[in-house]
């Protein structure tokens, strides 16, 4: 059975356990802190396997890691910030 669960993913880069085949669905800031705290929300099969993935956000104009694949972008006025996650 599927199910929703959400990570927070922080600035300097995160180590999120997720099961085995999750997929990332949605990347956004939660709540009204400052600083701003983000989270993913990912499917999953809670029943398999927990795996690292390795997450990270940048600002627009910062460089991107090579090798990482875009999860999402989020507005945090006035800035704008995007989470890639690094593939091995």
């Amino acid at each position: 059975m599927r199910t929703i669960w959400k990570a927070e993913v922080y600035f300097g880069g995160s180590v999120v356990n997720m099961p085995e085949g999750a997929r990332i669905v949605h990347f956004a800031a939660q709540g009204d802190q400052e600083p701003p705290r983000f989270f993913v929300w990912f499917e999953c099969d809670p029943s398999k396997f927990t795996q690292h993935r390795h997450l990270y956000i940048i600002g627009t104009g910062r460089d991107i890691v090579d090798g990482s694949v875009y999860v999402g972008t989020t507005q945090v006025p006035p800035y704008v910030w995007h989470c890639y996650e690094v593939k091995a």
